[in-house]
Order: C-alpha cells, then sequence, then structure tokens
C-alpha cells in the first residue's frame, strides 16, 4: 500500500480481522509481511497503543469541553464522539513534537510542512458563528434580520474543501 509517498511493507497485527483470508490475501499481492502479536499482548506494539491512548484521552477532554460549553440545550450528546476522534486524531498527527520538532505525519513521510493548516484549527465542540447562506451568494437580507447564528464545530470535511469547517447546529 502506498501512502502519502511512503510503501507499507511489513504488518505487525493483532490476531482480529487481520488473520481474515480477504486481508491477507490482499496484504500478499503488494508483497506485504505480516507478523502477529499474542493474545492480550499490547506491549507488543507499545508505541502504537500510547498514540491511541493519546487520542482518545484528547477526545474526551474535548468532549467535557463540549459539554460545559453547550449545557443548556444537550449539544455534548455521546454520539458525536467518533467526530471528536477523529478530529484529535488529526491534531495528533499534524502538531509537531516538542522533542523533535516533527510531527508524526512529517515524519512518516519524511516532508517538512509549514504548519499553515493549524493556524485554521478551531476548538472542537465550541460555539462558531454560521454566516447565512443568502449573505455568501452576494444576496440582500431585510436589516434587522439574523446574518448569522450559532453552531457547534465538528472539524473540518473529508468531502469537501479541506478548509470547510463541519458545524452542527
Amino acid at each position: 500500500m502506498d501512502w502519502g509517498g511512503v510503501r507499507v511493507s511489513h504488518y505487525h497485527c493483532y490476531q482480529g480481522v487481520f488473520v481474515s483470508n480477504e486481508f491477507r490475501e490482499n496484504c500478499k499481492g503488494p508483497r506485504q509481511d505480516q507478523t502477529f502479536s499474542g493474545a492480550s499482548a499490547k506491549f507488543q506494539n507499545s508505541l502504537a497503543e500510547g498514540s491511541v491512548q493519546t487520542v482518545f484521552w484528547m477526545a474526551r477532554h474535548m468532549m467535557l469541553h463540549a459539554a460545559l460549553c453547550w449545557v443548556t440545550n444537550g449539544a455534548n450528546d455521546t454520539r458525536l464522539w467518533p467526530q471528536a476522534v477523529k478530529y484529535s486524531e488529526y491534531l495528533f498527527n499534524s502538531i509537531p513534537s516538542l522533542g523533535s520538532g516533527f510531527s508524526p505525519l512529517e515524519r512518516l513521510t519524511q516532508r517538512r510542512s509549514d504548519h499553515e493548516d493549524l493556524l485554521r484549527c478551531y476548538v472542537w465542540g465550541a460555539p462558531v458563528h454560521v454566516l447565512d447562506p443568502r449573505l455568501g451568494d452576494g444576496k440582500k437580507i431585510p436589516k434587522f434580520a439574523l446574518r448569522a447564528r450559532v453552531a457547534q464545530f465538528q472539524g473540518f470535511s473529508d468531502k469537501d474543501s479541506s478548509t470547510d469547517g463541519l458545524v452542527r447546529h
């Protein structure tokens, strides 16, 4: 598999879905090796487990912050957990470490980033104002009509422009 210019040549997996014939056959085509960890042997993959723990702690804190910001209208719904995890994963992969000065994505692709994308980041779950779509289309609205509404920031879109924020209203 080729990801961002990096060819994956080896997978170290746990016994779950990765022992399926479909996954194993998919690995043989591009000449990728596979090894498996023992049952309940998370210590064999401590770096990945530590990263997963950090991402989930970040998401948990984002959910708690959203719960404090949106006490009155139920916007702290636990069904938002996947969006919080996805945004915390994005931040984890983009933020440089204090020790090396490189982000995980930079270490993987071996390409230096200017980190301009971090300037557009916003606090997940925080209130944001969304402009009335009629104004965005260049149309006029009545003088005393609301020109924006309050929504909840949920990260960035995968399908549209990567600069488009996802909001929940």
